[in-house]
């Protein structure tokens, strides 16, 4: 799986968005509740992985708990449609504060959906320390 890039597309009234042409890898779908307020989609293979690793985490770890209830809950299978789009959930649009427009950003297993503007002041944030970061990241080494 290869999805990366980013992409910008419109939100119609009914909160269908056309997912990118390099991203229509498949119709089925999960889309859930990300993180920094953005919502992932996930490849139906993709997800199956997620949830395993969720069946995993200790029960009784509070944090563990909390974070797959919420991932969980918000968790909603999507297929797009003919014309390759997808439905956004009321309740994800709500949360990632998604309205006439959407960003999409390639994390190579999945895709995240972001406000455009909270994904450029993010994306600026992680542009002004992108050096400070990859310091910090010993798990990967160019």
């Amino acid at each position: 799986m290869n999805l990366i890039g980013e992409y910008n597309h419109n939100v119609d009234k009914k909160k269908r968005v056309f997912v990118p042409a390099e991203f229509r890898i498949g119709k089925n779908w999960v889309i859930t509740a990300g993180l920094e307020k953005c919502l992932f989609l996930f490849p139906e293979n993709e997800w199956k992985k997620v949830t395993e690793k969720i069946m995993s985490m200790p029960l009784a770890k509070k944090d563990a708990r909390g974070f797959s209830r919420f991932l969980l809950s918000r968790a909603k299978k999507i297929n797009t449609d003919s014309q390759g789009r997808i439905l956004i959930p009321e309740r994800l649009i709500s949360f990632s504060s998604i309205t006439s427009s959407c960003t999409f950003i390639g994390m190579v297993n999945r895709i995240e959906l972001w406000n455009p503007d909270e994904w450029e002041k993010y994306s600026k944030k992680c542009e002004d320390s992108y050096s400070d970061l990859a310091e910090n990241m010993t798990e990967i080494d160019f």
